[in-house]
């Protein structure tokens, strides 16, 4: 009975240990994390009309940030000079307010980033590492949405299979506008900004043009960038939410029981503090992840229904043990 029991314990706890790791290590061949498509909301371009049907999608259930609440998390010598500046744009040249806004919040994030380290550890020093020049693309979007929203603009974070950057609503041209701030660059057609979803939409007879909105440093070649090219947009993901400093005070407490990043961004994703994503695909792409999306689905619910089975089956013996005793005394 004893070895029953411990076979019970040891193959309860290596079934969980496996199924946190599938779910939070594994990628499909598209390079779509699980935890992520999990937690995403999956549309195609025959369901997406236009780009006013695509924000839609997007602004629904979509978690903004009080800014008031950025303010300790932000460098205060930074804020006081953008500050300034966005008065002088406000007075000077209130036509291409935002865009200049977006754009001078670019000057004090860290430059030449090595990107050595991806996924800084926590969101309150992401300012603070960014300004050093630590992190990545990931890192430095962050940062740049922390000084935008504090500003009053509008934005929201965009990926592409492998690079993450963002986009702010221009009110002056009434349209989303991307940019990145880690390679300090926008997308142009015919000398026009444009965004993710226009970019995706583009046809083989035009070009796109990358803006580069800072010289020198050791930025990475555009022109030849994974981030940068078609088989790149075949998959976007905006983040449903910037709510930043909600995470982060769940993550810090989670943080200090020592739990590993990916599965406290899976916890918060269950919790709901984390919002998903909007995911844009083609018609046969979108399909696939669908049914693999269902897959998971399936895969954890019969998971969990072994999980209880494990569990009843330790209880009931703990009892029928307990019952053994009684009747020996």
């Amino acid at each position: 009975m004893r070895n029953k029991k411990y076979i019970y314990v040891t193959l309860f706890l290596t079934l969980n240990f496996c199924f946190l790791i599938l779910i939070m290590k594994i990628q499909n061949k598209h390079q779509i994390y699980l935890r992520n498509l999990m937690f995403s909301e999956i549309v195609t371009d025959s369901e997406i009309i236009n780009q006013n049907n695509l924000n839609k999608a997007i602004n629904n259930k979509f978690k903004n940030q009080n800014k008031e609440l950025l303010l300790k998390y932000l460098d205060k010598e930074a804020l006081g000079q953008l500050s300034i500046q966005n008065n002088q744009f406000q007075s000077n040249n209130p036509d291409n307010l935002d865009n200049l806004i977006a754009t001078a919040i670019l000057n004090y994030l860290g430059k030449n980033p090595s990107g050595m380290i991806c996924g800084l550890p926590s969101l309150g020093n992401v300012v603070f590492d960014v300004k050093k020049g630590i992190g990545c693309c990931s890192d430095y979007s962050k940062a740049w949405i922390f000084y935008a929203v504090y500003l009053g603009l509008d934005v929201r974070e965009v990926n592409s299979l492998n690079h993450t950057t963002v986009e702010y609503y221009d009110k002056q041209l009434k349209k989303w506008i991307w940019i990145d701030p880690y390679n300090r660059s926008q997308i142009t057609n015919n000398n026009q900004l444009i965004n993710q979803y226009e970019a995706r939409q583009m046809t083989l007879f035009e070009k796109a043009q990358i803006k580069k909105l800072s010289e020198g440093g050791n930025y990475l070649d555009l022109e030849n960038y994974s981030g940068y090219s078609t088989s790149q947009l075949s998959i976007l993901m905006w983040r449903k939410g910037v709510n930043f400093i909600e995470v982060e005070e769940w993550d810090d407490k989670l943080r200090n029981i020592k739990l590993h990043k990916p599965l406290r961004q899976l916890i918060l994703l269950i919790t709901g503090v984390a919002p998903g994503w909007l995911m844009l695909t083609n018609d046969a792409l979108g399909s696939y992840l669908r049914i693999l999306k269902s897959s998971i689905y399936l895969l954890i619910t019969t998971y969990l229904l072994f999980n209880i089975y494990l569990i009843l089956n330790i209880i009931i013996y703990f009892k029928n043990s307990k019952n053994t005793l009684k009747v020996q005394h």
